[in-house]
């Protein structure tokens, strides 16, 4: 499930042993970290970084893993799938192998099978495309 953190740390230079990353695993299996963000980024800090030099690729590639994410637990919706561990861990799996992105419409977060760059550039075209559309002069008015 976090193979691709996993990938983005290494990808950083961050020099993470499978050993490291499989302890990581274990004490997100034993419950050390549930749904606090905060626990869970300390949680593989202290597992997965063995030198102080690596800390800030190691924030770099969890910013990038995890982009999003934060602003999830502010929602209703995400707090209560929070008291559903697995349908969390469904849809958290699917964030980390990008099966779906973290979004943002109106500074609200969505889940979306699109990046956000890939809505942007609808949103840009969509725009071009309106403004290109001839409209009867009462409505150009507005």
């Amino acid at each position: 499930m976090f193979a691709p953190f996993f990938q983005a740390l290494r990808a950083e230079g961050v020099p993470v042993s499978p050993r490291e990353y499989l302890v990581f695993l274990e004490g997100v299996a034993a419950g050390l970290s549930t749904h606090d963000t905060t626990a869970f980024y300390h949680l593989a800090r202290t597992t997965m970084v063995k030198d102080e030099r690596h800390l800030d690729r190691f924030d770099r590639a969890f910013g990038h893993a995890f982009r999003g994410m934060e602003t999830l637990t502010a929602d209703p919706w995400w707090t209560a799938m929070a008291e559903k561990p697995e349908a969390l861990d469904f849809f958290g799996e699917r964030v980390l192998d990008g099966a779906f992105h973290v979004v943002e419409v109106d500074e609200r977060p969505y889940l979306s099978r699109c990046a956000q760059s890939t809505l942007d550039e609808a949103w840009v075209s969509l725009r071009r495309a309106a403004a290109a559309v001839a409209l009867p002069a009462p409505l150009a008015a507005f």
